[in-house]
């Protein structure tokens, strides 16, 4: 190799230095963007788990306003909305991702989507249902103030002298009592719901029936109609409330259920986030131990490329400058035969007839 290397020009001798050069910076070059780019994506899937996270947020905000909002249409609305956000970013990701670990983080956490996604139209359905009933609860207590307010007036329109007049009054006035009592209790229970507040307000509707069954005869033929007609309200009064009690059960069930779904879905994420953190420092660190060893080696390689190119040319010209010094000087003796065949054994034969 040695000899084909000599025999070749010297502008091919340097060209092949600077195109060796040239390779290595190449190389250095490939190594660094290729790192670079690994850590870029890497650095991308980073974003895009943190935008799933922040949409995650949204949607926990836009739930907790549609709670405060008892399922209003704005509410929903606003939180259709967030879900749908959610939802796309959480597949992107699934599409995205090829990894076989971060593929099952991401199934894992598109099922506590769908359980989130069950438990959230569970909720919708007991507001829905909580609503109505609410509605029906203040439709009937419409109708307890107008029957009540009517057997009042029938009774202060009785004669002073009308012995029953105080008997009826006492009677509507402890009715009124009763129905105002279950009323209060029945706001304490919408402010703080619970089982011991929902049996409070059983019992004072009992008590209230009770008492209209008391006071029955006490009052006229009139009178005992709207008596019944209240029974009747109170009757409907308390199927609502217990409707209001078994869809704010399920209000508080299906909250139950989304925090703890959500716990879940972020723990998920977390751990995807953390997972590219440290392969990103693995990479990190690869990626430098890559270029250390580019760079040492494209240094060695270049330094022996330049050691064997300078060679090539330097000894061959020390050679002839030595032939021509020692002529000037006056020996004529024989010089040793010349092998190479380039531009520089061109110039050391042609140094020889000086010699003879």
């Amino acid at each position: 190799m040695n000899n084909w290397f000599a025999n070749i020009g010297v502008s091919r001798k340097l060209a092949l230095g600077f195109g060796a050069v040239l390779v290595l910076t190449l190389i250095l070059a490939w190594n660094g963007w290729g790192s670079l780019g690994s850590v870029i994506q890497r650095s991308g899937w980073m974003t895009e788990i943190s935008l799933l996270n922040k949409t995650l947020t949204d949607l926990r905000i836009a739930r907790l306003q549609f709670m405060l909002a008892n399922g209003d249409n704005e509410s929903t609305e606003r939180l259709d909305k967030n879900l749908g956000i959610y939802l796309a970013q959480q597949t992107k990701l699934l599409e995205t991702f090829k990894n076989p670990v971060n593929v099952a983080q991401l199934k894992e956490q598109a099922g506590y989507n769908a359980q989130y996604q069950h438990s959230l139209n569970d909720m919708r359905k007991a507001y829905a249902q909580a609503n109505a009933s609410r509605q029906i609860i203040d439709q009937a207590a419409g109708r307890l103030s107008e029957l009540m307010a009517g057997v009042n007036r029938q009774v202060l329109q009785l004669s002073d002298y009308d012995e029953g007049r105080f008997a009826q009054f006492q009677a509507i006035t402890q009715i009124e009592d009763d129905v105002q009592r279950a009323q209060y209790l029945l706001r304490v229970y919408m402010s703080s719901p619970g089982a011991e507040a929902a049996k409070a307000i059983y019992a004072q509707l009992d008590a209230a029936q009770a008492t209209l069954g008391r006071h029955a005869g006490a009052l006229d033929a009139d009178s005992g109609a709207a008596l019944q007609q209240m029974r009747t309200v109170l009757g409907e009064y308390r199927s609502a409330i217990e409707a209001l009690e078994k869809a704010t059960q399920a209000i508080a069930k299906a909250r139950q259920e989304m925090t703890d779904q959500q716990k879940e879905i972020v723990r998920i994420s977390d751990s995807l986030y953390q997972f590219q953190l440290d392969q990103l420092d693995v990479e990190s660190a690869a990626a430098r131990t890559r270029l250390i060893v580019s760079a040492l080696l494209a240094l060695v390689l270049g330094m022996l490329a330049a050691w064997l190119i300078t060679r090539q040319i330097i000894l061959p010209l020390r050679a002839t400058l030595a032939d021509v010094e020692r002529i000037a000087s006056g020996d004529l003796s024989a010089t040793a035969q010349v092998q190479r065949r380039d531009e520089l054994g061109v110039l050391q034969r042609g140094a020889r007839p000086c010699a003879s």
